[in-house]
């Protein structure tokens, strides 16, 4: 692998950020002000567009055109930044996490966390043989199924999961997706640790399953229409996880494109746990704020 300290450094530094960001927007969900909701989104967006920027300018010829055009991904994502605040500043009155601005934040963060993933196989393993869509698409599951990639991921999960989130519904999904987001079946690359991954990975997908809906089955009669609706986008990420599994059956090359659609399963699940823990699924008056038992700083 190249560049390793960078790589330890960058995975460090976009952890401890994401976790702080959404320690920050979770405790100012029951009243963002227009400052709070401003910085971050500012903050998401700089540090997706450096990400993308850094990825052109490091895969692409250094001519001036692209040097250019490297600065501008990061400008024009500002821009949008920007123009999203002053709309939603004239629009909002009330900057509560409302389901609306809690799957805003979530795609945002999302994008972070996939330009995180572009980043670091670039860093680590260089960019190279692209001449096609499909070697694109290909160095897109290698980078979000790699564990350069998911250590990270995995520590934002379990960080929340077991200081943050309160036993419930919400709790149980997000623990069964990170069971799932931990065997990776294509953590290591194309090597002979696919097929036992693979294997571990079924039996462990089976386990998430039935530790999300014994909670179900056991709390049936006070499952509200947002818990339905959050069992369904589970049942969807399950749905789209086992099609990721069949898809090498299919595609037997190149590895990345073989896990294309299972590394879009782990993106859908990422998402979704941000949503959870954005409180999208919880009424905003039922949220229980975290500066009394769990202060963050701000």
């Amino acid at each position: 692998m190249l560049n390793l300290p960078w790589v330890i450094i960058t995975e460090v530094v976009m952890t401890a950020f994401i976790i702080w960001i959404i320690a920050y927007l979770r405790k100012h969900s029951r009243g963002l002000t227009l400052r709070s909701f401003s910085v971050s989104v500012i903050l998401l967006s700089m540090m997706g567009s450096m990400f993308d920027s850094l990825i052109y300018y490091m895969a692409m010829p250094r001519t001036f055109f692209n040097v250019v055009l490297a600065a501008n991904i990061s400008m024009i994502a500002m821009a949008i930044a920007i123009v999203y605040i002053l709309w939603t500043a004239v629009k909002e009155k009330d900057y509560s996490m409302k389901r609306s601005m809690a799957l805003a934040f979530a795609l945002i963060l999302g994008w972070n966390e996939v330009s995180m993933a572009l980043f670091l196989r670039i860093l680590g393993y260089y960019f190279h043989d692209v001449a096609s869509l499909a070697a694109y698409l290909a160095y897109f599951g290698l980078s979000i199924t790699n564990f350069l990639f998911l250590a990270p991921m995995i520590a934002e999960m379990v960080f929340f999961i077991a200081f943050r989130l309160s036993p419930g519904l919400g709790r149980r999904i997000s623990t069964a997706l990170l069971l799932m987001q931990v065997a990776d079946p294509a953590v290591l690359g194309d090597s002979a640790a696919v097929i036992p991954l693979l294997i571990a990975y079924s039996i462990i997908m089976i386990f998430a399953v039935y530790y999300a809906f014994s909670y179900v089955y056991g709390n049936r009669r006070s499952i509200d229409r947002m818990s339905r609706r959050l069992v369904g986008w589970f049942i969807f990420i399950f749905a789209l996880s086992t099609a990721g599994l069949l898809e090498p059956i299919v595609v037997h090359g190149p590895f990345g494109l073989s896990w294309f659609v299972f590394a879009v399963s782990m993106m859908s699940s990422m998402v979704l746990y941000f949503e959870i823990i954005l409180g999208m699924f919880t009424p905003v008056p039922d949220r229980v704020p975290l500066t009394a038992e769990n202060p963050v700083a701000s």
